[in-house]
């Protein structure tokens, strides 16, 4: 209260880290705003700042308590969303026209479909870079 105005809403994109970003900025805490792991909302929400383009990357895998999880990964770039889960053909959502992702265009967007995979691996190269030779 007097910080976000009631029923505010934004077009901004994005991701559950950004409310680990934006609650700490709320606490006063500013070492933690606008890194990988998530922006700060509270700009957008206040009207300081316009929405910026984000392209958001995710992914799940088996782990020590989710062993029958099946890996997936995804990545979204505007509008567009590339969903590959494992051991099937990827599939490519455009969110604005079917934000439900009722609709795969995978068969229509090919070129697409090989620039959103680009980036995904790129990305998960990042975040899991080769080990060092030994």
């Amino acid at each position: 209260p007097g910080i976000i105005p009631a029923g505010t809403t934004t077009d901004q994109v994005g991701i559950t880290m950004d409310w680990t970003a934006t609650f700490a900025a709320l606490a006063g805490d500013t070492a933690i705003r606008n890194t990988d792991e998530g922006i700060d909302l509270l700009p957008l929400l206040t009207g300081k700042q316009a929405p910026v383009d984000r392209t958001l990357y995710w992914r799940q895998q088996p782990g020590p308590k989710r062993k029958s999880t099946p890996r997936t990964r995804a990545v979204r770039q505007g509008s567009w969303k590339l969903l590959q889960l494992e051991d099937s053909p990827p599939q490519l959502f455009h969110l604005g026209e079917d934000p439900a992702e009722a609709r795969d265009r995978s068969g229509s967007e090919p070129d697409r479909i090989q620039a959103l995979n680009t980036l995904l691996d790129a990305w998960e190269r990042l975040v899991n870079p080769p080990a060092p030779p030994e």
